[in-house]
């Protein structure tokens, strides 16, 4: 029985990918939809389509927004395919919607590529773009420092007031001391994190 299921499902996903493969040799006013439609990924759940055609009212005339939902409980999926009147307003939109956040949100932006690319596969048959994934795990990786480096911060601002309350009669000069110490310590620190991101 489950060799049947593995067979069965790789068989479906053969034919999906000649779907995909085949789909971008249709005929032109077929392909029209494609030209005209914006993915826009990682969204917000509580977003609608009113926020969306506020958003982007500038951009041009929209034919239809649609937020995609699951089929079995009817909640957003947290992506959505924006139609436009023609592809010179969706190429606006491109540029509008990369720098902005939508419901506090940075949203990824895209064309559709499955009916516009010659063998475009998605990522769950093992194509995609990657390189959306890297940006935005480093972007992640980068908001994690930020906040790291605050609270230490803060940690040495508490620090620097408690043996100040402690030592009323302690000096500048040793207070100093004990900064330069603390950014030796940073910098030791700062070392052994690359040295083990080297060797990851």
């Amino acid at each position: 029985m489950e060799k049947e299921k593995m067979i069965q499902n790789c068989l479906d996903i053969i034919q999906t990918s000649k779907y995909y493969i085949n789909e971008a040799h249709l005929k032109i006013t077929y392909n029209i939809r494609a030209i005209q439609t914006l993915f826009i990924g990682s969204l917000n759940f509580v977003t609608t389509d009113k926020k969306f055609r506020k958003k982007l009212k500038n951009s041009g005339p929209i034919k239809s927004v649609i937020i995609i939902r699951g089929s079995v409980y009817d909640k957003p999926r947290g992506y959505a395919l924006i139609q436009y009147e023609s592809g010179d307003s969706l190429k606006l939109a491109y540029k509008y919607v990369l720098e902005q956040r939508i419901d506090c949100c940075k949203v990824i932006v895209d064309i559709e590529r499955g009916r516009k690319i010659f063998q475009w596969r998605p990522s769950y048959l093992g194509g995609g773009l990657e390189e959306l994934k890297k940006s935005r795990s480093e972007e992640i990786k980068k908001r994690l420092r930020m906040n790291q480096q605050k609270q230490m911060k803060k940690i040495k601002k508490v620090k620097i007031k408690k043996i100040k309350q402690n030592q009323p009669n302690m000096k500048d000069s040793d207070l100093k001391v004990l900064k330069n110490i603390r950014q030796e310590m940073k910098v030791n620190l700062k070392r052994e994190n690359l040295n083990r991101n080297i060797n990851e």
